[in-house]
């Protein structure tokens, strides 16, 4: 699938979350086993300060739990406080299987020079099979100085 296709669908999905207010990991804790990602660890660690025009790595290791599917994938998608699109269609992506698991996604960017980005969102969109949209993720925010 070409990653711009799952970047239109997280986009969709985060289109009414808002901006970054305060930084936080957004995450669902069902009662019953669902399909689900979490935010294990990140660096930057999850609402740390940004500086524009730096080069920054984000790090993430996750987990998972995939129930909806035998296989599937998370992405991980950069955007910035009003959710446009910051990482193009250079979006890392690890293929999970059905059950729990842990794993890490990793992106390198600079960090926008522009005063019009107060924010960064990055969001770990999970995908069941070959689907195009998502309706399980984890965002961390960051927000840019």
């Amino acid at each position: 699938m070409p990653p711009r296709t799952f970047v239109l669908a997280a986009f969709a999905l985060c289109a009414g979350c808002g901006g970054p207010t305060a930084p936080t990991v957004q995450e669902i804790t069902p009662s019953k086993p669902v399909d689900r990602v979490t935010i294990v660890s990140a660096q930057p660690p999850v609402g740390a300060q940004l500086t524009r025009g730096t080069q920054i790595t984000f790090r993430f290791s996750f987990s998972y739990e995939l129930v909806g599917g035998d296989t599937g994938y998370v992405g991980l998608v950069v955007e910035d406080q009003r959710w446009q699109l910051l990482n193009g269609e250079n979006q890392p992506t690890v293929s999970v299987t059905r059950g729990k698991g842990t794993s890490e996604l990793s992106y390198a960017m600079t960090v926008p020079s522009s005063g019009d980005v107060t924010g960064i969102n990055v969001i770990l969109p999970l995908f069941i099979g070959n689907q195009q949209r998502s309706t399980q993720m984890a965002i961390a925010q960051y927000p840019v100085r």
